[in-house]
């Protein structure tokens, strides 16, 4: 029964993971570097274009860890400076590649996003399946997904906010999705799920 709760967590987890990046820069950041060095292993660069690679990659970690190191940086700076550095290195790393290489690095991105997509929809379908959604439902929570991923990259980019009118509006975006998710199933769907979350085996419907 903890695989149907699960899936239906799986529903938020794209929104989920914008509030993860907002609490947490320093992931994000790390985990997009980890993405761009596999996406840039498969585009056949030349020696002197990997060794322009090595270094400006070398001086942007260099930057980036002076950056972690300052600890008298408010949080706001960091953020600010921090995106001004990645700004700089793919501006940077787009003039080291051919037009072709430009091409089937977009290429790449495309199909990874693709593929995120379409994991997903399989989550999402398989959530529908073990809670039984209607397809009203479905389009009811969908929408509410949708909707909840455009508010917060609308506060994200709204520059007239500070850092904490930020946290607190992406927390009550959260907090309003939480409620429609509510208000969607019914209660014998909510108590499926809350039957399989962890430390309540044996409670509410089997685990089984």
């Amino acid at each position: 029964m903890k695989k149907i709760f699960i899936a239906a967590a799986a529903l938020l987890m794209s929104t989920a993971a914008l509030q993860a990046q907002t609490k947490d820069d320093l992931k994000t950041s790390h985990h997009k570097g980890l993405q761009g060095r596999k996406q840039m292993s498969g585009l056949n660069l030349n020696d002197d274009q990997k060794k322009q690679v090595k270094e400006l990659n070398e001086s942007y970690h260099k930057q980036f860890a002076d950056l972690k190191k300052n600890t008298s940086m408010s949080v706001g700076d960091f953020r600010t400076k921090s995106a001004a550095l990645r700004k700089e290195q793919h501006e940077k790393m787009q003039s080291i590649l051919t037009p072709e290489q430009k091409n089937q690095l977009a290429a790449q991105r495309k199909v990874m996003a693709g593929r995120m997509k379409e994991g997903q929809a399989k989550r999402f379908d398989k959530m529908k399946t073990q809670l039984g959604l209607t397809d009203e439902q479905s389009r009811k929570l969908k929408e509410s997904q949708e909707g909840v991923q455009t508010k917060i990259k609308s506060i994200r980019e709204d520059k007239s906010l500070t850092d904490d009118q930020k946290k607190e509006q992406v927390k009550a975006v959260f907090k309003q999705q939480k409620e429609q998710f509510k208000s969607v199933l019914t209660p014998e769907q909510l108590e499926k799920m809350k039957a399989g979350k962890p430390g309540r085996r044996g409670k509410g419907v089997a685990t089984k």
